[in-house]
């Protein structure tokens, strides 16, 4: 039990440790990096772009869970 709350407890912090760099540095910033960063790591277009997208997602994630739960308050 231990080694799983260990485990947990690590994994929130990555998270926490991302997030604080990401409301430091900006998230916009932040992405741009990582778009910039895919460009010169891969050659292929159509995977960089299917890598775009991707992080794109990630980044809008957050927005779309709490939309949706804002959607279930109001029909509730």
């Amino acid at each position: 039990m231990e080694k799983i709350m260990a485990i947990i407890a690590i994994s929130l912090g990555k998270k926490a440790t991302v997030y604080a760099v990401g409301r430091y540095y900006g998230f916009p910033r932040l992405y741009r990096r990582l778009v910039e960063f895919n460009r010169r790591v891969c050659a292929d277009r159509q995977v960089m772009r299917r890598r775009q997208e991707i992080v794109k997602n990630i980044f809008r994630f957050p927005n779309k869970i709490i939309a949706l739960f804002r959607q279930k308050k109001k029909t509730t």
